[in-house]
């Protein structure tokens, strides 16, 4: 599973909530992808990290959602160019996507990038 985080320095927490909840229902009806508000930790005594606005928990079903991702992505920034887009799996690794480094001159290159970071989760 990797831990989507969607965030902006532009957009009330309220704003970004909204954000977070069409993007999952942009992800799961178009394209394979699994998108969900993480759960927090139900086990007794446990206390658990808060549930971040505009976090959301994917799980990825078929080796063609990186492009997949890659592409909502690019919708959901040429509606908004203050979204930052923070992937980060299980080990702690992280990917960042912005307008600022998804510029059509770099298109290829980011999403080899996406490509390869999820490859490498998918694979162990």
């Amino acid at each position: 599973m990797i831990t989507l985080t969607l965030a902006s320095d532009q957009l009330s927490a309220e704003l970004l909530y909204e954000e977070s909840l069409q993007l999952i229902h942009t992800l799961q009806t178009e394209s394979d992808i699994q998108a969900e508000l993480p759960q927090p930790s139900t086990q007794a005594g446990a206390k658990g990290d808060p549930v971040t606005i505009g976090t959301i928990a994917l799980t990825f079903i078929s080796s063609g959602a990186a492009v997949a991702l890659f592409k909502i992505i690019e919708v959901y920034l040429s509606k908004n160019s203050s979204l930052d887009f923070e992937l980060e799996k299980a080990d702690g690794s992280k990917l960042k996507l912005n307008a600022s480094n998804l510029s059509s001159d770099s298109t290829n290159a980011v999403l080899a990038q996406l490509t390869t970071f999820l490859e490498k989760d998918n694979n162990g």
